[in-house]
């Protein structure tokens, strides 16, 4: 896969997960979360970011990053509250899994409701910072080695590896 590809899988991966947020947050406006729908569509939405915070969020810590940061030292400091918001966003879903495992009722309905568009928020405004301060040059700057290593982390199933879903994100003081 050449840089270009990979670039436009990263960015095709952000809009399917910015899609299917955006129509729970439709369908949540519709009603409350513990309606059937809504609760399975909910359930379904948190696997996907599980999965997607697991490998996608992870192969940018542990190897889009750190490439990007290589070959470009000034980069650091654009790329180090990226790890932060990634850390946000994976506590954020934990506490909307634990919010969903409450009873169900209008409180935690609304609670539900105000979690899924605080998340909605910031991944957007993550993205766009993401592709315009990382991907944008990305592209240019990627060796081969480094495209291959971001590859099998997105998709470790591909390459025999077992995922390693990552929980938080380096600190600031890693020397990555």
């Amino acid at each position: 896969m050449d840089a270009d590809s990979l670039i436009e899988r990263i960015k095709s991966d952000h809009r399917r997960v910015l899609a299917e947020v955006s129509r729970l947050e439709s369908l949540l406006a519709r009603g409350g979360a513990t309606r059937p729908a809504p609760q399975a569509k909910l359930d379904a939405l948190v696997r996907m970011l599980e999965r997607e915070f697991g490998t996608h969020m992870a192969a940018e810590d542990e190897a889009l990053y750190p490439a990007v940061v290589a070959v470009v030292p000034a980069a650091k400091g654009s790329v180090e509250p990226l790890h932060d918001e990634h850390a946000e966003l994976r506590a954020m879903l934990e506490r909307l899994r634990e919010t969903m495992g409450e009873p169900g009722g209008a409180e935690r309905d609304e609670q539900v409701t105000v979690q899924v568009a605080d998340l909605a928020a910031l991944l957007r405004i993550h993205i766009r910072k993401e592709e315009s301060l990382v991907l944008s040059v990305a592209a240019r700057l990627l060796r081969p080695q480094d495209i291959d290593a971001i590859v099998k982390r997105m998709h470790p199933e591909r390459s025999g590896e077992g995922a390693r879903p990552t929980t938080t994100a380096p600190t600031k003081g890693d020397a990555r």
